[in-house]
């Protein structure tokens, strides 16, 4: 006698444990996935060098990931086959503004490249006023850009290096979608100031994290001490303060701890006019 056993797979919708509108699609128990090319895959390959087990390619923001619309948690029905013998599938996201079939495989069939295993699935309206904060956001950034005299990213190794970083003590990490840098004694930076046009130092920061109190000097002198800003604060934020009149075009912007204190993960340090 022979038993023959049969076990159907079908098409399903996961989302993470944390209630959040993130979900992934299974074929059966195969976990599905998206290719997203292979463009910027730096140190993909890991050799012996100091930090050469670390992929150094730019991160990708998560409001750049393709989202399904759908006024329904479960979005079976928007999942079509293409080709069930290879387990080709695909599903229409929202991609820049625009509708796109995206083609979704076996997550074990993709190599040397970015990829998607969770997607956001929002509602229309939810989609909307996403792209509309988007929006707010883009057009803050591009106002702010036109009076920058000088940034700096911080943490990335390119434009601390072209700015003359130098520290004692000082680690960098990465939140909010974004780098930063904090340390328990100092780090310094030099910042050009292009035809003396700077009149004010914008920082970002995170509200949350160690403890911190620090002073902000600039060419050797205090120019403010900065503490938390409440119990409660959450997310990024940004201080400004006025410069010097007598300001020159070299400026040497240094952040030192306050003893017993720490220096807050600072993300970014922008000149404006």
């Amino acid at each position: 006698d022979q038993i023959h056993i049969n076990l159907p797979m079908h098409t399903t919708v996961e989302y993470l444990p944390d209630s959040s509108n993130w979900a992934s699609i299974l074929y059966g128990p195969i976990v599905l996935a998206s290719n997203n090319g292979s463009d910027d895959l730096d140190g993909l390959t890991a050799d012996g060098s100091r930090m050469g087990h670390v992929a150094n390619g730019p991160f990708r923001p998560i409001a750049s990931c393709p989202t399904i619309i759908s006024e329904s948690r479960n979005f079976i029905n928007q999942i079509k086959t293409d080709d069930i013998n290879n387990l080709k599938f695909s599903i229409p996201m929202a991609v820049e503004d625009k509708i796109e079939n995206i083609e979704i495989q076996p997550f074990n069939t993709l190599h040397n490249c970015r990829y998607t295993v969770y997607w956001p699935v929002l509602n229309n309206d939810e989609y909307l006023h996403q792209q509309d904060s988007i929006k707010k956001v883009e057009d803050k950034l591009l106002a702010i850009k036109k009076i920058t005299v000088d940034y700096i990213q911080l943490g990335e190794q390119q434009p601390e290096t072209e700015h003359n970083f130098q520290s004692a003590n000082s680690w960098v990490g990465y939140d909010y979608e974004r780098h930063y840098r904090t340390s328990n004694q100092w780090f310094s930076y030099q910042l050009n100031n292009q035809n003396k046009a700077a009149h004010r130092l914008l920082v970002t920061l995170a509200a949350t994290g160690r403890n911190y109190r620090f002073n902000i000097v600039v060419n050797g002198k205090t120019l403010a001490t900065v503490e938390p800003k409440s119990t409660d604060a959450k997310g990024l934020y940004d201080i400004e303060y006025q410069l010097p009149n007598d300001i020159g075009k070299t400026i040497n912007l240094r952040f030192e701890a306050i003893e017993d204190s720490h220096i807050a993960r600072i993300f970014g340090v922008r000149l404006t006019k």
